[in-house]
């Protein structure tokens, strides 16, 4: 493990593993970055003509305004947003199986659960410390399913749908299989389920690959594409990395990979069993997102339901192409974005007459460089497995959107993570690369 080839390697090259190469290469350490696709950006990837004439976000597509760190990165490099979405209630639900139209999605007999789910959804985003880690907190009783902690309310039948299919849309991922804590987290960092309703959030110029190019020019390290990491060993002298036929030294190591890639990665030592099993369940985030080129639709449509394969509809802009839709679904194996015929049935179930002339995605839960979208905790992972990545040190540390405190699995999340493990090395590597 005494050989060095570098004082750093971080293996990803998505918005974190980018932000930690910044921080650590301008702070004088010999950086190298390793990634295993053919491009930097991980779930940020902004692909061109990805329906005629279009060029989309095929995952990460917004800044937040709430979100300071991701906000100050596009003020940072000057990029440009647009102009700024408030959340907009849905106007068109499915819920019973039903379509159902403007206004309150449960009947009269139910208003007062539905008061009594906002308030108590509200009140589970007060209990956390966004700036403490889970495991500190005395949160054990948030950490189970979304639709476990939901049917513990006693909530109306109607009532306790519209609960799981919102937690279902926020997750990605089934409400039965993530974590309440992690909506709760999110709550937290927002300020309340009110002020996260209230989001504003703007598209940016170019698309959201512009954030990691701009990063990406800023880092003085070397960025290896195509470099795929099998396994990495570890010790007190240091870490070795095989990646792409070679093995490379370094003084330490940041794993960027997502949950449900990083289970790919062979790491000598293991983890503790409890670790090692919670990453082999990998995270439940196993949804997709999907756009649809639309003869016509609505500018204000909106629609929350559980209809097959999409959960969450929203018209994006009109273009000279035609109106844009993006949803989301909790399934990505339930409905293939690639078949247009497929997604207009789906989105029928909001809006009967819709046609549709094209329709595209990128199956990011069959990806195996991410294994899924964003967020996804499984219940338990907060408190058992979780901890260890976070309490790790050098030669290895683990990083990502996932293991956030504040946003974890949004891109502000993936910059914090960035930000937080370049300053854990620097603190304990820059005396010794000093001396090397």
């Amino acid at each position: 493990m005494s050989r060095a080839d570098a004082d750093v390697i971080v293996v990803g090259a998505g918005l974190c593993g980018l932000t930690a190469a910044r921080e650590l290469s301008g702070s004088g350490l010999e950086v190298i970055v390793l990634e295993a696709r053919d491009r930097i950006g991980g779930r940020t990837w902004t692909k061109p003509e990805a329906l005629p004439g279009i060029a989309l976000d095929m995952g990460a597509m917004s800044v937040d305004s709430r979100q300071p760190l991701i906000t100050a990165e596009a003020a940072r490099y000057g990029l440009v947003t647009g102009e700024e979405f408030p959340f907009e209630a849905p106007n068109v639900w499915r819920l019973g199986g039903k379509r159902l139209g403007p206004g309150l999605p449960v009947p009269h007999s139910e208003l007062a659960d539905l008061e009594r789910l906002l308030a108590e959804v509200h009140n589970a985003g007060r209990r956390v410390d966004g700036e403490s880690p889970s495991a500190e907190q005395e949160l054990a009783d948030l950490d189970i399913p979304i639709a476990d902690w939901i049917r513990s309310l006693r909530l109306g039948p109607a009532t306790d749908e519209l609960g799981s299919v919102f937690g279902s849309s926020l997750m990605s991922g089934e409400a039965a299989e993530s974590s309440m804590l992690l909506m709760a987290r999110h709550l937290a960092a927002a300020g309340g389920l009110w002020s996260f309703l209230s989001v504003e959030y703007a598209g940016v110029e170019g698309g959201t690959t512009a954030i990691a190019e701009a990063i990406a020019a800023d880092v003085t390290a070397e960025i290896r594409l195509g470099f795929e990491v099998e396994a990495v060993e570890h010790d007190g002298d240091g870490a070795l990395v095989h990646a792409g036929g070679e093995s490379l030294g370094a003084a330490a190591v940041i794993l960027t990979a997502p949950l449900n890639a990083l289970r790919r990665i062979d790491l000598r030592p293991a983890l503790s069993p409890a670790t090692t099993a919670g990453i082999e369940a990998g995270s439940a985030n196993l949804g997709a997102k999907y756009w649809a080129l639309a003869k016509d639709a609505p500018d204000d449509f909106h629609a929350l339901g559980e209809a097959p394969g999409i959960d969450v509809a929203s018209t994006w802009k009109r273009t000279s192409e035609g109106v844009l839709i993006v949803g989301f679904g909790r399934d990505a194996s339930s409905l293939d974005g690639d078949d247009t015929g497929a997604v207009e049935a789906s989105l029928r179930h909001y809006l009967p007459e819709l046609e549709l002339t094209a329709s595209t995605w990128h199956n990011w839960a069959a990806d195996p460089y991410a294994g899924g979208t964003w967020g996804g905790w499984r219940p338990g992972w907060a408190t058992t497995g979780l901890p260890e990545l976070l309490a790790s040190e050098a030669p290895l540390l683990f990083a990502g959107s996932e293991t956030a405190q504040r946003w974890p699995g949004f891109i502000e999340g993936a910059v914090e993570s960035g930000i937080r493990s370049s300053r854990q090395l620097l603190e304990s590597l820059q005396p010794a690369a000093g001396a090397r």
